[in-house]
């Protein structure tokens, strides 16, 4: 009650403590909070309202897991990046059906900002979104496109799924442009992280011997998921490495093989 009295004052501050404690107070454990959804709704609509208000109410919805206030929250998502970057994600782990288009929409047209088009790849690979394979895979193959977005890109895709992926992985390790080597490798490992079966063993475990650490662990951590025994062709190779993921990564296979 003294929250929602708080709240309810005039004063900014008082506004911005009330809507932090509630979403504290949640993820301490305190139950019955359901009652101050409607004021944290009516914080985050309020055209008046601080921005910082408006983050953490709508980071207190979240938190409340108040799926009901889905629509509210998608509204906000125009009115910053720091509010797209807190909302979008869980629209994604709620599944928000109206955002679907949003995010295909943004990967189709390609216009919208780096920031954005990112949690756009994200909320495809959370949601399954399948009719984004298209426009992902146009994007790791772009050389234009930034490397960070051709990773997420590939991160994305590769969470989707696809019998083409291993084929995308050779072709792209295939690319040997000047400089471009290191960057094709970790988008080809990337594609990989949900594939199984023998061909993508065979392109798993050249990858796991590949110069670049960061290729190689992921290739190593998905042999490791498929079975431990795929790792052990790989394991001198990463025991050797100056890179301490490498190392780790070739322990946890030696635990689980119980050498």
């Amino acid at each position: 009650d003294l929250w929602l009295g708080a709240a309810g004052q005039p004063e900014t501050d008082l506004k911005l403590q009330a809507a932090e404690a509630i979403a504290e107070a949640h993820e301490l454990g305190m139950d019955d909070l359901k009652n101050t959804v409607p004021l944290l709704v009516k914080l985050l609509e309020a055209e008046e309202a601080d921005h910082l208000v408006r983050l953490a109410a709508a980071r207190a919805l979240i938190a409340l897991d108040a799926r009901e206030s889905a629509a509210v929250l998608r509204a906000q998502i125009d009115r910053g990046l720091d509010l797209a970057q807190l909302i979008e994600p869980a629209l994604a782990d709620w599944n928000e059906p109206s955002m679907r288009s949003v995010w295909l929409s943004r990967l189709k047209d390609g216009s919208a900002s780096p920031g954005l088009w990112a949690l756009a790849m994200q909320a495809a690979a959370k949601t399954n979104l399948t009719e984004a394979a298209p426009h992902l895979r146009d994007i790791v193959f772009d050389p234009k496109a930034a490397p960070h977005l051709r990773l997420e890109a590939a991160k994305a895709l590769g969470a989707l799924g696809g019998g083409e992926l291993i084929a995308d992985g050779r072709t792209l390790l295939s690319q040997k442009e000047a400089g471009s080597y290191l960057l094709t490798s970790l988008l080809a490992a990337s594609l990989l992280t949900e594939q199984g079966g023998p061909e993508a063993e065979e392109l798993l475990g050249e990858l796991a011997v590949n110069p670049q650490p960061a290729t190689a662990a992921i290739a190593l951590e998905r042999l490791i998921e498929l079975d431990p025994q795929l790792a052990r062709p790989v394991l001198d190779h990463a025991l050797a490495a100056s890179d301490p993921k490498l190392r780790t990564l070739a322990g946890e296979a030696l635990f689980l093989l119980e050498t």
